[in-house]
């Protein structure tokens, strides 16, 4: 069975209620949440590994999404260390 890109996008956006490209930032950016926290790995590698073209993309779209740069929200749940993890968890944070 071949899908036309549109009839796919639209057939996507009904179940999924979201448009594909907005599935996959989410994705992306609840993958780079939990490195931030559970790593100690660069702002640069981890937009890498969750599939970013640039490192400067990461930066927009995560702070679009979290209204704080990666690096703030990194340095948000090491201060209080165990603490602030376990509330990011609670709260649905990934």
């Amino acid at each position: 069975m071949s899908l036309s890109p549109y009839y796919f996008t639209r057939l996507f956006k009904r179940i999924m209620m979201t448009s594909p490209h907005l599935y996959l930032l989410n994705h992306r950016l609840a993958e780079a949440k939990k490195m931030l926290v559970y790593t100690r790995d660069k702002i640069d590698t981890i937009a890498e590994a969750t599939g970013f073209q640039s490192s400067s993309y990461f930066v927009r779209a995560f702070h679009r999404e979290m209204n704080m740069t990666p690096k703030a929200f990194r340095q948000y749940f090491s201060a209080a260390g165990t603490h602030n993890r376990y509330k990011f968890e609670q709260e649905g944070g990934f």
